[in-house]
């Protein structure tokens, strides 16, 4: 694979996680003017491995575009950073504690067929309340939704 498309497969998770050049540098132990430089092509001899780390993907899918991992295939269909996928993914688990129990020893496969069960928009008003509102616990969305709660 080219040294060329190894620089587009890292601007491109770099974008996605929303880094700019000097953040990015920050992870890889390199300045901003550095990581410019590679990703104009004018530094060829790259360490795939130390960006495969900071950006969070495997070192094949830098090198050989392959196993490309599944937040940069989601975030890429739905626009949306790798962080924020991590935040919905949480906010949805604050809900699902919410509503319906947040007793680890209930599977959460069983969470999700009572879930399916709940009223669409309701559980949809939730999600986005605990998503935008950053809720950490079933209690900080207990205060936002106190008689919508288990």
């Amino acid at each position: 694979m080219s040294n060329e498309e190894k620089i587009k497969r890292i601007r491109y998770a770099r974008q996605l996680l929303k880094l700019n050049q000097e953040e990015l540098g920050e992870l890889v132990g390199k300045s901003q003017q550095q990581i410019a430089k590679i990703e104009n092509g004018r530094i060829k001899n790259i360490d795939s491995s130390i960006f495969a780390k900071a950006l969070n993907v495997p070192v094949e899918w830098i090198v050989e575009g392959r196993n490309a991992p599944d937040w940069l295939e989601i975030s890429k269909e739905s626009g949306l950073s790798a962080t924020d996928l991590e935040n919905l993914t949480h906010a949805i688990q604050v809900v699902i504690d919410a509503m319906i129990t947040s007793n680890p020893k209930i599977s959460d496969a069983a969470k999700i067929e009572v879930l399916t069960h709940a009223p669409i928009m309701q559980t949809a008003r939730m999600i986005r309340a605990a998503f935008l509102d950053r809720c950490k616990t079933k209690e900080d969305l207990e205060k936002l939704f106190p008689s919508q709660t288990s």
